[in-house]
C-alpha cells in the first residue's frame, strides 16, 4: 500500500493528507521527529542524527575557602585562572558555611570584577547550590594581559556574632 492518507471531508474539497507509514498493510499516522529549518522537515535518522549540544568541553572545579569570616565582612573567593586562549563558561556553584552567608557573583578579567551578576544564599549548615540555566549564562574571555580572569563569588557572613569559614566550589567548562 501507499504512505500517506486523505483524511475525509463531509463536503468539496476533500480533506487534509496527513502523513502515515505502510507497515504490513497497517497505517500508522506518522509522528517522527524531523528537524530543518522553517519549511523544512527532515526526518532523523542514523545518517542525520538528532542535534544535540554537547556537554561540557573541559571541565574543571576550583575549591575556595576563606577562613575564620567574621560578621557582616565580605571576602572575596575566586575560582581557578581561565586557560590561555579559552573562554570560560560557569556552570554551577557550591557555596557552604556554618552560618548564614550571601554570596554575590562576579566576573573578573585582569583583575577589575564586573558589577554583580547575580546573589545567592545559604542557611547555616546548608548547601546552597546554583545551576546556570546553560553553560554560555555568564562567560568570561581569557586575556593574555596581567590579571586574574575568572569568576568571583564575594561571600559575606550574615550572622551578628560568629566568625565562620567558608567554603565554595566552582564548576567551570572552558572552551
Amino acid at each position: 500500500m501507499t504512505d500517506n492518507t486523505q483524511l475525509n471531508e463531509a463536503a468539496a474539497p476533500l480533506g487534509d493528507i496527513i502523513a502515515t507509514d505502510d507497515i504490513g498493510g497497517i497505517k500508522h499516522q506518522r509522528v517522527k521527529v524531523e528537524v530543518g529549518a522553517d519549511g523544512v522537515a527532515q526526518d532523523v535518522h542514523d545518517g542525520r542524527p538528532m542535534p544535540v549540544k554537547e556537554g561540557m568541553t573541559t571541565p574543571t572545579t576550583a575549591f575556595a575557602t576563606s577562613a575564620a569570616l567574621v560578621p557582616d565582612t565580605p571576602s572575596d573567593l575566586d575560582s581557578a585562572q581561565i586557560s590561555s586562549g579559552l573562554t570560560g563558561k560557569l556552570v554551577a556553584i557550591l557555596m557552604n558555611a556554618s552560618v548564614p552567608v550571601k554570596g554575590e557573583l562576579k566576573t573578573v578579567l585582569n583583575g577589575v570584577e564586573s558589577s554583580i551578576i547575580l546573589t545567592m544564599f545559604a542557611r547555616a549548615g546548608e548547601n546552597a547550590m546554583l545551576l546556570m540555566p546553560n553553560k554560555d549564562f555568564v562567560t568570561q574571555v581569557e586575556d593574555a594581559t596581567a590579571g586574574f580572569d575568572g569568576f568571583r563569588l564575594t561571600v559575606t557572613n550574615l550572622d551578628n556574632e560568629n566568625a565562620a569559614d567558608v567554603y565554595t566550589t566552582f564548576f567551570v567548562d572552558q572552551e
